[in-house]
């Protein structure tokens, strides 16, 4: 499946993708996981830097444009699988920013590309 993602839907699908899994898992996730961090030209046009917290930071009005994705089904499982744990955890541990990829990905009300 396609999916259009925002430089801060990139990192919180990054965030989502977990680091312990079965090696299938993560071959097939490893690919996307790379991608989906911004290459040097995008890091250079959006001014982004890394904060005291060391977190990526960028002038949102530099967003840029979304960019298309293709995650393989076993990935967008994963995802999906590792969004509902985190809805489900008590007290649940989704963010504000989980939102957009949560609708993608869980509730599947994202139009697809093709």
């Amino acid at each position: 499946m396609k999916v259009k993602l925002n430089m801060a839907d990139r990192f919180a699908l990054h965030s989502v993708l977990p680091a312990e899994a079965h090696i299938i898992e993560l071959k097939a996730m490893k690919p996307l996981r790379e991608a989906l961090l911004p290459d040097a030209d995008e890091q250079k046009e959006m001014g982004m830097i890394i904060n005291a917290q060391g977190q990526p930071q960028w002038k949102r009005e530099q967003e840029g444009k979304p960019k298309s994705f293709d995650v393989p089904e076993v990935v967008f499982d994963i995802v999906r699988r590792e969004l509902k744990k985190l809805e489900e955890a008590n007290p649940p541990k989704l963010r504000e920013g989980h939102l957009h990829i949560y609708e993608i990905f869980v509730e599947n009300d994202y139009p697809k590309e093709k």
